[in-house]
């Protein structure tokens, strides 16, 4: 039912774990009472399970910790350094770095992202990337939410504020505008059978 991998590169671990079709209900003893009356809430079953799944991965990884959420909805745990989750239809990702905040997302493979490039990439950044190829797009796409996450912030508009330039096939340098000021990053994608995976390599850098 459940299915583990793990990645160690650039200081962080990311544990992912694909899950098939399983009763959400039969792991409540995972979650807290604030969750269960969260997930009560969720319509979908498939957002049952995807919240229930990384409640299960989560008490895997930090056992008897608790699951912590600013008011902008990141995730975070109390002296263990920083996490970072994503999740698709069938994988919960968590990653974690004992240093420096961390950003991780996952996004499926599949061509909606190359019918809606004009919403998130500049005309710029179609110069390095194939907007008619599913993967690219789900790549890039896979990319500015990770430097959403990054940014912290709400209302950031993709297509300008945060910025891709390839250095290779699967490594980016980034940039992240905030009003008057702007960060660099560098993020690294990694690609498996029907899932891409993208993270930042170091802590974001105020470029002066």
């Amino acid at each position: 039912m459940f299915e583990r991998a793990e990645i160690r590169e650039f200081g962080s671990v990311v544990q992912l774990m694909r899950f098939d079709d399983f009763d959400p209900n039969a792991f409540s003893s995972v979650l807290s009472e604030e969750e269960l009356d969260r997930v009560a809430h969720f319509k979908s079953l498939s957002r049952k399970r995807e919240f229930t799944a990384t409640r299960i991965l989560f008490q895997e990884l930090f056992e008897g910790e608790a699951l912590k959420y600013t008011s902008n909805r990141a995730p975070y745990i109390n002296n263990k350094g920083y996490i970072s989750i994503s999740h698709n239809r069938h994988t919960t990702v968590i990653a974690h770095n004992a240093e420096f905040p961390i950003a991780v997302d996952i996004e499926t493979i599949q061509t909606k992202a190359c019918r809606l490039w004009p919403k998130f990439l500049s005309e710029v950044e179609t110069q390095d990337l194939d907007v008619s190829n599913p993967l690219e797009m789900s790549m890039a796409w896979s990319l500015k939410e990770t430097l959403y996450k990054l940014a912290g912030r709400p209302g950031i508009i993709f297509k300008d504020q945060l910025q891709l330039q390839r250095l290779d096939d699967l490594v980016f340098d980034c940039r992240i505008l905030l009003d008057d000021q702007a960060y660099g990053v560098k993020l690294a994608t990694f690609v498996r059978e029907d899932f891409v995976l993208s993270i930042n390599m170091h802590a974001c850098e105020r470029i002066e």
